[in-house]
Formats: C-alpha cells, structure tokens, sequence
C-alpha cells in the first residue's frame, strides 16, 4: 500500500463544497453512467449554484461562469474532459495521460514549443499556473490567467485549441514519450509498487487494475495515429464542460464562449466501453503484502459493488450523518493515542467511493510491525464496540457544534477561496454527478441536517456503512506473517469477533483555559507609526514597559483574518550543538503533543469548536510561538499562545512517541535514490553539521525527560520579545488584548541571548567537490544535484539577488527545454538560486530526477547549457518571459499577506529593512537587462564554482560527473 498521509479527520470526512460523492442503489444507464451531458441539478431535486452562471451550448458543450475575487484580478479556466483512462482499450493503456502531454506540444493556434513560451508571456508559470491531470474518469486542463479580457479570450483560445485543435505530430510525439517515461519512473517507489500490486488483487477482473499512466510497452509504442484514435473518439463536446472563475463579466464570458466553441464538432463516432467489471465478495478476505516498507498499514473495510446515484436531499442528508459518525469514531480512536495508549502512530475512520465508484467503509491505522496484531485487534473493538453500542449524545453535540461552526465559515468566508479551488471543487461535483452549490446552500441544507441529528440516526447509518456483506482485511508494510497470511487473518477476526467489548465511556471534558490571564494589563512606554515603502499600508510600533515589542501591520487582504507570531529568545543559534540537539528534540516532542497540557486530540476538540489554537518552532534566531485565525477569534489565540509561553507541558509518553517517529524515518533514510541524495546533498554543499541532519533515534534516546523539560525552560525564558501581527484587524483592540498577555508587566522581556552558534553552511574544497552514492534499491531512478557557489556580499544588495532569481528561472528554462521536451529524459528539471542574508552563503542548485542509463548524459547537457549561458547566451526575449510569472507570483504572494509576514518576522531578530528591500527587489527585477543576467552567467557559472553530486542504484560512479 503506497505510504498514507494521515489527514485531519474532518477535513478528510468533510463534504466538499456544495457537492458530495456518495452511494446509493444501481441504476442501468451502463458503464460510464454520467456521460449523459446532463447537469447533476438537472437530475435532481436540489438547486444549482445560486452564483454561478450555467450555459449549455448546441452542440452540447456546457459551460459554468462564476465571478470571485480570489485572488484579485485573476481567473481560472479549466476544460473538464469527461474521458480518462478507464476509456482505453486494451491495447491503448497510457493514452489517455499521453493525449494530456500532447496538448501543450502543438495545436492550431499554437506551433510546437509556442505554447509554454506564451503562457510565460502572459505571466503564467508552467505548473504553477499552466497544468493538467489525467485520473480514471476524466482529464483536466487548467490555466491561471490576469484577468485582462484579451487574456482570457487567449486562455479560451487555447482550450479551444485542446478540444479539437490538438497536432499530435509524429515528431513531437517522440520527444513526449521520454518525458512520460520518465514520469513514470519518478512515480516509481517500493510504496507506488504496494499499491500497484494491492490493486491487482482487491480490483483482480476489472479493468480497474489499470494504472492511469499506462503501459509501458504501450507508451514506448504508442503512435500519433492511434492517440489521434483515442482523441478522436472521446474529446467530444458533450464530454466536456468550461469552469471560468474569477475576476470577469460572466456575460462577456459567455458570448466569448459562444463564438469560440459554437462551432466545435467531435471529429469522429463516439466508442461503446468495454465493460469494466465489478467486484462483489462475500465473508472475511484477507490481503497480505510484505515488503521494505518503513511501518505497517494495518487496514479493515468493508466493500460494496459498483454504485451510484442522482443527488437529493436524502442522499445528501445520509452522507452528512455518515460524516459526524465517522468523525466520532475518528476521535476515539485520536483520544487513545493522546493519552499514550495506543498501539499505532495514527488511525482514523472513513467513507470513500473507492476507485471513484465503490463505496468503501475503513479504518485505517499506521503503526510498527511488531504492533501490526494489537493495533488489529483496537481496529476490530473499536468497529464490534461502536456496531453494538451506537454513539453517546454528549459525542454527536460535540461533532454537531464542530461542523456547524465549520460549515458556517465556509459560507461567511466564501469569497475567499482561490479561484482554482472554486473550479476543481465544480469540476469535482460535475464528474460525481453531484448538484453543485453556494457555501451558503450548502450550510443552509447541512445545518438542518447536523441539527437534527439523533444518536439513535448516526448508528443507523454507521451499520449501513459496513452492511456490505464482507470484511476486507489489509496488513501491508514491513509485519511479518508467517505461513499462510489470509487464514492466519481470518483467524485473528474469529478470535475478535468472540471477545468481549465494553461498552462506551463519555470522554472527559475539556479543561481549558487553565492558565490564568494577568491580574493587570500592561502599558506602552512608546508607541510610533511608519508607512510601508510601496504601500498605503502603516505598520504601529509599541515598545510596552515590560519590554515587549508589538508590530502591528492592517492590511486590507484576507478580509477578517490575522496571523500572529511571537518570537522568544535567540533561536538554535544561541545554544551550542548538544544544546541544540537536545532542545529541537524537545520542541518537536511537545509540538506532536497539542499546546500546553492539552494534548493533540484536546488541542484539536478546541480548534475545531472555537477557533483558538497555537503552533510553535524552533527556528535560527528565535523560538516562534504563532496563531492564525479569524479576527473574532484573537483574544482566543492569544489565550492559546499564552497557555503554551506560560505552560509548555512535555510527558513521558511524548517523547517516546517522538521517538517511534524518529525510528521509523530512520528506517527509511537513504533507502532510495531521493532520500540518499538529500542526505549527501547536505554533507556535500552545506557541510556536515547537527544542525542541517534530521534528528535520530539514537541520539533521543540517549535525551532524557528532565533534559527536555529544562531545555524548554530554558527556551521559554530567553527573552527578546516581539510579536508581530499582520491582516485585517483594529490596531488599537488589538494593543489592548496584546497588553492583556504578552505585555502584562508579569512578564519581564529581557534581551535575547546572542547568536554565537550561527551555523556558516561550507562549500567543498577544490579536490572534494564530485560524489557519487550507490544506493541498494531496484527502481530505474538515478539523481543528478549540480551547485555553482554565489555568495551575496552585500545583503541589500537587491538587484544582485533579484538577477541571479531570475537568471536561475532562465536556465530552469533551458534545462526544461533540453533536458525534458528534447532529451525526454527527465519528468521535472529545476533549478534555483538561494542565499542567506546573514551570512551571504549562497549558490545556484540543479536538481534533476532521471534513469542511471541518462546520468552520464545528463552531466554533459547540463555543463553545455551553463557554458552556453555563460558565453552571453541570455536574451532579452526569454528574460521577459521568465519575469513576467516571477512578478505575478511576488503580486499573489503580497496579497497572501505573505510578503508582509515574512519580512515582519525576519525584522524580529534581524538588523535589515525588509520592507524597504522588497520594493527595492520587485523595481530591480523589472529594470534587469539580458547584459545584467549575462554579466552574472559569466561570472557565476564557472568549473572553480561547482560541486557535482550522482545517486544511482546499482554501478559505479558516471565517468562523465568524474571530469
């Protein structure tokens, strides 16, 4: 089973936005039951969207228009294909994801390499605002544009261009080939084979066996004419439907639309599907894959046949309840691992429609192979407990309160999710025929529902769930089971199925707040005000008695919220290597056990119900306290901050915890090329130091529990504080609630400790600067890391820093071209350029991901593209290109707020005027010439400057790295 991600429960049962994928009783409208080109709402007895404008044309074609201003001034298009790989004929496996690489490689309006050039024209950066995906079932084209209206008929253009105007000549399909090839080599993982091989038996006479990416006989063979084959018979305009979102006129839009695509025709007959088979089981299966996995899932599910349905209120109300019981059995499940108890590392319970189409009933936990029989047996109790007993009414009001807060703000705050969130949500709903909605329909219509909710109702639907008439046993990862696995499982659940459970306890009530606020509220000392260089904006400065600093910066983004961060002593560097190792490892013991002495589960209840919580680091220069919410909610936030300043509660069970973590991540480091290559990639360009390595088992284990609590200590009382606070939000209410906590005279600031420890990274000497690592693994992959030493001598030096950003995003560029569209060896080059401002320690970095076969060309295409650069190859037109998306992303960035936050906390602990520097930055980078990207290539891309570092799996080192 591929590595789990283990999410927050109820933002994994959480119902999409105005949408949910459900199940309900068969219906015969054949395979692919959707592809009527009807809308969900016109199936069904709920309302559309009462903001979105809905718009089918003739030829079948539909469209959805909305307006949002998220962020300003943009919009998304996106061309939802309602065709994916589950199309395919069997000897056309992969050309449904090879069609979608085909679509940015020549179309009517567009020659081949001019589509990516254009997107960077027009500010967009390919991946980040120009992409696609390719699943099962459909096959999406995105773009992310200014909002201009000659863009946006552009960016119609182009998609009109994907429907039916599409090349797929010969040539650039043997250039797209090798890319794809090796995509599916950077896919590959002991994990991504788990999965493959999980998939092969639960799904074993379907066609869902088939993995998106293809074949790869398939795609080494694969011809223009048979991907003309597959887009000829499934782009089609009533398989299709055009998302806009953003800032436009939806009326303009649609006459744009009107005009573009009226005219659209499918260019061939639409295929029959080959049926796809269904999976129905009957009893206790039992599934078994062991392999070199870092821990063991430990899975029990119940399956149902294919199923599907037109949305309705019931339908709707059905899945609310199975989200608050599934949400309820998640927190049992959460409280036992919070009290230390547990035998698995996380767990949780969920409702999915598996494979897109068969409703699935799980739980799931993750934990080590000598835990996988006990970590079952709490899974199968926990199940028997919860099917016999039910749920305790005091458990469905906590749930209750809980999502009628959430879903609350989601519609109070609904124009404020980005615009490409909005469209993949639509998208989302349109391909699970569900009806899509407003937040606030959707919090209308979900309020009742949670309201309503009886326990008596929840056990009614938590059994239908897992009625499925079978119980899929899964233990996958690193556990070993001897002789036969299946028999030995079902043996353990007849075991189970015979041991008592007792019955439910309520969970004790939380006690927060336990930390008393100050007797008396500080007082300022001072207090001035300073505009923000290239802004209205006006940062307050208040220096209270106590010596607390507070900056506050209103800005008008990110409407009724505000981020707050308080930063406590010296930071790492202000604690000598044992100190440092012992204290990153207290921090990250205590950040895993929730804030003060709530723990996680606890920490979460109170998040979840009000809003209030606190995260905190251990950064460089200062330890960081930090709360971010809605602006109601800051006194709350600064109670939850002021909890964990005053109280930072560390127990026994949270460092062994910690270090089960840190056991299993050492499991897997080094294990494959990816890993290997950051490990050496460190040693190598920055120097061997505590500081930079992850932390160890082995060396917490040899922490004790007295050492971390006085580490903390020791932390929390090192002075120097500021707290910074950015977003929407009144100065002087939020003065007053800060003099309440922070800048009470109790607390006495005094300056922080000095940064003697700074850790100076250290680039290899002369003869040192080529490695090659060999790691013990079978996966085709092989890395390749190139650094060219740059120091910034000056840190306010900007338009230095701003030239070698944009000069790293022109050779990013050129490798992209090189490496990936005419070599076809690489999935994903990069490139950067870092720098430190403290210590000026700096370089450009190459990294590319690739097959050992194409390492030792790789070396050579990459020293010929930096001596080709170097030698004045920079021209002004691709330095255009490229800085137009770099002044887009530093605009988005800014009205994040994340500009702002940024350069506060870095002005917590350093002498620099970030503020004045960003303006300095962002005019620099507009007034760069291609003879200032030339000057720097020359000078920085140079053999005294570069260090060269290769991972492959097996073999000896690249002759051509060794030079």
């Amino acid at each position: 089973m591929r590595q789990l991600k283990m999410v927050p429960v109820l933002l994994l049962l959480m119902v999409a936005i105005g949408c949910v994928r459900t199940v309900a009783p068969q219906q015969p409208q054949g395979e692919a039951w959707w592809l009527d080109g009807l809308w969900p709402h016109e199936k069904s007895d709920l309302p559309q969207s009462d903001k979105a404008v809905f718009g089918r044309l003739d030829n079948g074609l539909r469209y959805i228009i909305m307006q949002n201003e998220k962020p300003e001034d943009r919009v998304t298009v996106q061309l939802n294909v309602q065709a994916g790989s589950l199309m395919e004929r069997d000897d056309e496996l992969g050309l449904a994801h090879f069609l979608e690489h085909m679509a940015f490689n020549g179309s009517t309006n567009f020659a081949p390499g001019g589509l990516i050039p254009f997107f960077q024209e027009n500010g967009l950066a390919f991946g980040r605002d120009a992409n696609a995906h390719t699943s099962l079932l459909e096959t999406v084209y995105k773009l992310n544009l200014s909002a201009e209206e000659a863009n946006v008929e552009k960016g119609l253009l182009v998609m009109r261009d994907v429907a039916d105007g599409l090349s797929i000549l010969p040539e650039e399909v043997e250039k797209e080939r090798g890319v794809i090839l090796s995509e599916k080599a950077a896919r590959d993982s002991k994990q991504y084979r788990a999965a493959r091989r999980l998939t092969a038996q639960v799904y074993e006479g379907t066609r869902f066996v088939n993995d998106t990416i293809g074949s790869e006989e398939i795609i080494r063979t694969a011809t223009a004419e048979t991907i003309r084959g597959f887009y000829d018979a499934w782009y089609r305009p009533e398989l299709m439907v055009l998302v806009v979102v953003g800032s436009v006129d939806p009326a303009d839009v649609e006459s744009d639309i009107k005009k573009l695509f009226g005219d659209l025709a499918a260019h061939g007959e639409r295929r029959v599907l080959e049926p796809w088979g269904d999976v129905q089981r009957e009893g206790v299966h039992g599934f078994y894959d062991n392999y070199d996995a870092d821990f063991t899932v430990v899975r029990i599910g119940a399956m149902k046949p294919r199923r599907w349905a037109d949305d309705s209120l019931d339908l709707q109300r059905r899945m609310a309840l199975g989200a608050m019981a599934n949400s309820i059995v998640s927190k049992r499940l959460q409280r036992l691992k919070a009290a230390g108890n547990a035998p698995f590392l996380n767990a949780f319970v969920r409702e999915v429609d598996s494979m897109y189409l068969f409703p699935t009933a799980d739980m799931i936990a993750r934990t080590e192979a000598a835990n996988w029989r006990e970590t079952f047996a709490v899974l199968q109790d926990e199940l028997r407990r919860t099917m016999k007993y039910g749920f305790l009414p005091e458990e469905v009001d906590e749930v209750r309160a809980e999502l009628l807060r959430s879903y609350e703000r989601r519609a109070r705050f609904e124009s404020q999710i980005a615009n490409d969130d909005v469209a993949s949500v639509m998208i989302g709903c349109f391909n699970g025929n569900r009806v899509y909605q407003s937040w606030q329909q959707t919090y209308d219509m979900y309020k009742t529902f949670f309201a309503g909710a009886t326990a008596e109702e929840l056990h009614r639907v938590f059994l239908d769930m897992w009625d499925s008439g079978n119980r899929m046993l899964f233990i996958t990862g690193d556990a070993v089971i001897e002789g036969d696995a299946g028999e030995e499982l079902r043996r353990l659940w007849k075991e189970g199925m015979e041991r008592p459970v007792a019955p439910l306890q309520s969970a004790a009530a939380l006690d927060y707040p336990y930390v008393d606020e100050p007797a008396v509220p500080g007082e300022a000392a001072s207090s001035v005000t300073r505009p923000v260089p290239g802004s209205d904006l006006v940062l307050h400065e208040v220096v209270f008695r106590n010596g607390l600093v507070l900056r506050m910066l209103p800005t008008p983004f990110m409407k009724d919220h505000s981020s707050l961060s308080l930063h406590v002593g010296g930071g790492s560097d202000a604690l000598d290597d044992e100190e440092y190792v012992v204290a990153q490892f207290a921090v990250d013991a205590d950040k895993r056990s929730g804030f003060g002495r709530l723990t996680a589960e606890e920490a979460g209840r109170l998040f979840r119900s009000t809003g209030y919580g606190a995260s905190y680091n251990l950064g460089s220069e200062s330890l960081q306290i930090s709360g971010r919410g809605e602006t109601a909610d800051m006194r709350g936030i600064l109670q939850a901050m002021w909890t964990q300043f005053r109280d930072p509660h560390i127990e026994e069970k949270d460092r062994q915890e910690k270090l089960r973590e840190l056991a299993i991540a050492d499991a897997a480091r080094d294990k494959d090329v990816s890993s290997a290559a950051g490990t050496a990639g460190r040693r190598l360009f920055f120097g061997d130091s505590v500081r930079i390595n992850p932390l160890t088992a082995q060396q917490g284990a040899g922490i004790s529990l007295q050492q971390m609590r006085d580490a903390l200590k020791k932390l929390y009382a090192g002075g120097g504080g500021v707290l910074n606070i950015v977003g929407d939000f009144d100065p002087e209410e939020a003065r007053r609630l800060v003099a309440a906590y922070f800048g009470a005279p109790e607390v006495q600031w005094q300056p922080a400790a000095a940064p003697v420890h700074a850790f100076v990274p250290r680039f290899p000497a002369p003869d040192s600067r080529t490695e090659h690592v060999v790691v013990d693994a079978a996966l085709n992959q092989a890395e390749l890391r190139v650094g060219y030493l740059r120091r910034l001598q000056d840190p306010a030096d900007r338009k230095t820093l701003a030239a070698r950003r944009l000069l790293a995003s022109v050779v990013r560029d050129r490798l992209r071209t090189e490496v990936r569209e005419e070599l076809g060896a690489s999935y994903s080059p990069g490139l950067f350029y870092w720098a430190d401002d403290v210590n000026g320690y700096g370089m450009y970095m190459v990294r590319i991901g690739t097959q050992p076969d194409k390492l030792d060309m790789l070396v050579s295409v990459v020293d010929d593209v930096m001596r080709d650069v170097a030698a004045g190859g920079v021209t002004a037109e691709e330095m255009d290109r490229q800085r137009l998306p770099m002044l887009s992303g530093w605009e988005e960035n800014r009205r994040e707020n994340g500009l702002y936050i940024f350069a506060l906390d870095a002005e917590a602990r350093r002498p620099f005027p970030y503020f004045a520097w960003d303006i300095e930055y962002i005019k620099a980078l507009r007034a760069l010439t291609a003879e200032d990207l030339n000057r720097e290539a020359r000078a920085a891309f140079t053999e005294d400057s570069r260090a060269v570092l290769t991972v492959t799996e097996s073999g000896t080192a690249p002759q051509a790295s060794a030079e």
